[in-house]
Formats: structure tokens, C-alpha cells, sequence
């Protein structure tokens, strides 16, 4: 339940950022934002899941930021029907992402330690 519960809260944390940047501020259709959400959230638990307790959270947190650019910005160069990659949106949700992350990943290292899942 406890990873069930981490990947809700990153789903609906990620979703809320992603429509207010990509389909409100840049006018990209709802739908395709909904999609990026799923698959992104999914790609970025994983590494929550495995990466971060073993590099800690402070180290989990300064690469997020990075990853989620370049991730979100490729994913969405893939996913919406554009000429170009939409790199300044990118840019945006992945500052909010990552100021989220700093808040999330101690969440989730002491339910995941509590419910001693995973190797520390």
C-alpha cells in the first residue's frame, strides 16, 4: 500500500503541475497532458523507488531536475503534434517538479523504510 500510495500522491503532484504549465499557460490539448503525466510519473517512481534510497534524498532531488527537462521535453516532443520540442514549457514544469521532489522523497524514504521495502 505504502508504494501504491507514493505513486498516487507523485500522480496527482505531477498532473496538477503538468496541465497548469503545458495546457493552461501553452495551450496544449488536456488529453495528450493527462498522457504525459501517466508515463512520466510512472518513468520518475521508478527511479524514486530504486535510485533515490540508495543515493539519498538531497542527491535524488538536484537530479530530478535535469531528468525531468530532458524527459518531459522529449516525451512531449513525442507525444503532442508540434514542429518543435517545447523546451521552455519543459523548463517550467520541471522547476515545480522539482520543488515538489524536495518534499516528496522524504516522504517516501521514511514510508519506504517504515515498511522496510527496498534495500538501505
Amino acid at each position: 500500500m505504502t508504494v501504491l500510495k507514493g505513486l498516487i500522491i507523485k500522480l496527482i503532484m505531477t498532473t496538477f503541475i503538468l496541465t497548469i504549465i503545458f495546457t493552461l499557460f501553452f495551450g496544449f490539448s488536456l488529453g495528450t497532458t493527462l498522457f504525459l503525466s501517466l508515463i512520466f510519473t510512472f518513468i520518475a517512481y521508478l527511479g524514486d523507488l530504486y535510485i533515490m534510497p540508495r543515493i539519498g534524498t538531497t542527491l535524488a532531488t538536484i537530479t530530478d531536475f535535469p531528468l525531468a527537462f530532458l524527459g518531459l521535453a522529449i516525451l512531449a516532443r513525442v507525444l503532442f503534434p508540434i514542429e518543435s520540442t517545447p523546451w521552455l514549457p519543459s523548463f517550467l514544469a520541471a522547476l515545480l517538479i522539482t520543488s515538489g521532489e524536495f518534499f516528496f522523497h522524504p516522504y517516501l524514504l521514511r514510508k519506504l523504510k517504515k515498511r522496510n521495502l527496498g534495500r538501505y
